[in-house]
């Protein structure tokens, strides 16, 4: 099979451009031969703190020949520190794009420009983690149809979101934007209200919780609350004074979480979410939520909402 003479290819390409072979690549390419051999998927994971940018060229010669066909899937990651050229970095993307499965580049030192240029570009990746780096703007034209996980937490220069800056995601699931400057509720409920699959957000996070999902430790109290709501078959109308109280603690807030009815109004404007920051949304709750969003907002044409003055 092609895969087991992806390290004699390498070996050979580094032979080639007088370059020293580097051990890791070494091991990746032998994990890729083992997962051959006991019929696995091929998956290989790049680190790009383990790279030079002498080892690039030889590196991209083998991802982009014949014998990587049988490689599934392709993943890169920044776990510490890299000081490769930004141009060495692209090169890489771009000869495992169409295998990408997870780009993490979170505390990414290549700087704004780089980022730029992704976004112009485009990834065909699943999930893109750009946690801790210093966006700006999110300006995004260029495909991402394959992502449905983006992670945003602790872009702390990220303000304000561009009203078309997801239309190139159209399957975007999961999104966090835990720790940014992000503060204008209305705005940003508009922007998101165009991710068709968005069905877990957050702002704020649960300390346990590493990703968008709903927290495990709360699971039981809403279960409980399910069975006690399907026995006693309340009507809406007789909910109106009930509030539910988030009995959980969350970390890691952007501004907007502290506006009023902020989570009411998000579960209003986005009807096709499921989690929203780490808690499930209940059928019940959503229709309050519903019914508190129509008391102190006024719906306008065109989608466009004026709040009014809550008391």
């Amino acid at each position: 099979m092609a895969i087991s003479s992806l390290q004699a290819r390498y070996l050979d390409s580094c032979k080639k451009h007088e370059v020293q072979p580097n051990s890791a690549v070494l091991a990746w390419f032998t994990q890729a031969k083992i997962q051959s051999s006991h019929n696995e998927k091929c998956r290989i994971t790049i680190s790009l703190d383990q790279l030079k940018d002498a080892d690039i060229l030889p590196l991209t010669n083998v991802l982009m020949s014949s014998d990587s066909a049988d490689i599934d899937a392709v993943d890169i990651f920044l776990e510490f520190y890299s000081d490769l050229a930004k141009e060495n970095v692209m090169a890489l993307i771009h000869a495992v794009n169409q295998k990408l499965q997870v780009v993490d580049l979170q505390d990414l030192s290549l700087g704004n420009e780089f980022l730029g240029d992704l976004f112009q570009g485009g990834l065909a990746c699943q999930l893109f983690n750009l946690r801790s780096t210093h966006i700006q703007k999110l300006n995004i034209v260029g495909s991402f149809l394959r992502l449905h996980t983006l992670n945003l937490d602790f872009c702390t220069s990220l303000a304000s979101l561009h009203k078309d800056c997801f239309s190139c995601m159209p399957n975007l699931m999961r999104l966090s934007m835990c720790e940014t400057r992000i503060a204008n509720l209305l705005t940003t409920t508009g922007v998101l209200s165009k991710l068709p699959a968005l069905m877990e957000l957050r702002f704020q996070s649960c300390l346990c919780c590493k990703d968008t999902g709903p927290c495990p430790n709360l699971q039981r109290q809403h279960n409980l609350q399910s069975e006690v709501q399907e026995k006693d078959e309340f009507l809406v109308s007789d909910l109106k004074n009930v509030t539910i109280t988030l009995k959980y603690i969350t970390h890691h807030r952007s501004p907007l979480c502290f506006e009023k009815l902020y989570r009411d109004y998000m579960i209003s404007s986005l009807p096709g979410l499921e989690v929203l920051d780490n808690f499930p949304i209940r059928k019940m709750e959503k229709e309050l939520a519903m019914m508190t969003s129509a008391k102190y907002y006024e719906y306008l044409p065109y989608n466009r909402q004026l709040k009014r003055k809550c008391c």
